[in-house]
């Protein structure tokens, strides 16, 4: 699995899963954010690579994060935001999209965003990490 290969693994994995009443800001494609409801925006945060072992055989080891930005209008507190930030995350709970090996999700902070006046925003990273052949 290359480095492109891990987004659309996600992404297929996500799509095929995810409740189509809130939409989905998928990375560099054309999103037109709802002025007045929740909606998500889903993408990879590449991370360390190194050796997973010793010797020339051993395999490369990427590791990075799916980042779950969740955006639910303002005044209504945290809860929306988290709930929706929960339903993401189950999403991919066992599952190893593409042949990754996924960690725990955490919450992340997440000020601001592209609609920050009208929306409020929570973060959810969930690590992963792949091997590949040396």
């Amino acid at each position: 699995m290359g480095f492109a290969d891990a987004p659309r693994a996600v992404e297929s994995y996500f799509a095929a899963r995810w409740d189509k009443s809130v939409p989905v800001a998928w990375e560099n494609a054309p999103f037109d954010p709802p002025e007045t409801g929740p909606w998500i925006a889903l993408s990879l945060a590449g991370g360390a690579s190194r050796r997973a072992g010793i010797g020339p055989a051993a395999p490369v080891r990427h590791e990075g994060e799916i980042v779950i930005d969740c955006h639910v209008p303002v005044g209504r507190g945290a809860g929306p935001a988290l709930a929706l930030a929960d339903r993401a995350v189950a999403v991919f709970a066992g599952a190893a999209p593409g042949g990754l090996v996924l960690g725990a999700p955490r919450l992340a902070a997440a000020p601001g965003g592209p609609r920050a006046a009208t929306h409020f925003r929570v973060r959810a990273a969930i690590p992963f990490r792949r091997d590949e052949p040396a």
